[in-house]
């Protein structure tokens, strides 16, 4: 008989979840705080060219300064051009250092071997001056120049205050002026606005001797980020004037400032390791048995956080079965 080949061709038509928005859904201010509980909220688009099946998402972390409350929830079939969210409840530890930035994973498995994954990053305990104290007793801040700065309410970039810039003449300026101590490669990150005669009055901003900006004229609020290395530095923002004509409002304002700034290291342990030798062993549950039963000396805060196995605030007799559960001796 005769053979013929012919090729044929298929379409498959897929789903494709991507990580659309993060959320952080703390009932407060909309970041991640030392000390606290909050829900992740991740957004996923499907940019496929199928509905996606009903999935399971799971968020997990090896950062030793955050607890996943619920690591795992599911995740309703999407249909394509359309976005579905999955929640996550996490607990940031006490001993977080400020600024500490967690990473996190994420993973998407489906229905027909469909599963997608991806990572993100946030940051918690921020170091931040936004003025809503209403004065510049915060931070020790000084001022340099022609005027000092001023607290104002309108505009504010968030909350009800910023800072706004002296009063000043012709060839005159007005400085900022913060000196800080980073003890790790940081950024500092601001908003600011200006109104001011185009290109010659403006707002400069100084790490050190380097100078960023200016920026010049009519600019409503927008954000901006600068790196800045280890080590001791003088943050400066100067609004300068040349010598002559006055436009708009004639000043600069800042707001909502991200210090460069991390605390000390946060202690940490092997859950249930009490006494600090790095395992837990028959004299860890008995340490932890005499925190339950209240008995013997005072724990320190070290020993109740490290007796706090399933961190919830407490150490009771879900840590002890829980330690139980982890010993290293038996």
């Amino acid at each position: 008989g005769n053979t013929w080949t012919s090729p044929l061709r298929l379409l498959a038509h897929a789903p494709n979840l991507t990580s659309e928005s993060i959320a952080v859904e703390d009932g407060n201010n909309g970041r991640l705080d030392i000390n606290e509980i909050a829900d992740i909220d991740l957004s996923f688009s499907n940019t496929g060219s199928c509905f996606s099946p009903d999935c399971n998402a799971q968020l997990t972390s090896l950062d030793p300064y955050v607890a996943i409350i619920t690591p795992e929830t599911g995740l309703t079939s999407i249909p394509v051009d359309s976005s579905g969210a999955a929640v996550f409840s996490i607990r940031v530890l006490p001993t977080t250092p400020p600024g500490h930035e967690f990473r996190f994973q994420w993973t998407i498995t489906g229905e027909h071997g469909y599963s997608t994954f991806g990572s993100f990053q946030l940051p918690a305990g921020l170091i931040i001056e936004d003025f809503e104290t209403g004065d510049f007793s915060a931070f020790d801040w000084t001022f340099a120049g022609d005027a000092d700065w001023r607290i104002t309410q309108t505009p504010a970039w968030e909350g009800s205050f910023s800072a706004v810039s002296g009063i000043i003449s012709d060839n005159q300026y007005s400085s900022l002026v913060l000196d800080v101590t980073c003890l790790q490669e940081r950024q500092v990150r601001f908003s600011f606005k200006v109104s001011s005669e185009a290109n010659y009055d403006g707002l400069e901003f100084y790490i050190d001797n380097t100078r960023y900006g200016p920026w010049q004229g009519e600019i409503n609020w927008q954000e901006v980020t600068f790196p800045v290395a280890a080590g001791d530095h003088t943050l400066t923002w100067k609004y300068v004037k040349d010598q002559g004509v006055a436009d708009g409002n004639d000043c600069a304002w800042v707001d909502f400032i991200v210090l460069p700034l991390v605390g000390p290291s946060g202690f940490h342990c092997l859950p249930g390791d009490v006494n600090g030798d790095d395992q837990i062993t028959i004299l860890d549950i008995i340490r932890i048995v005499f925190m339950v039963m209240d008995q013997g000396l005072e724990p320190t805060d070290e020993e109740v956080y490290c007796g706090d196995v399933n961190y919830d605030g407490i150490v009771d007799i879900f840590d002890l079965l829980e330690a139980g559960d982890r010993r290293t001796d038996q």
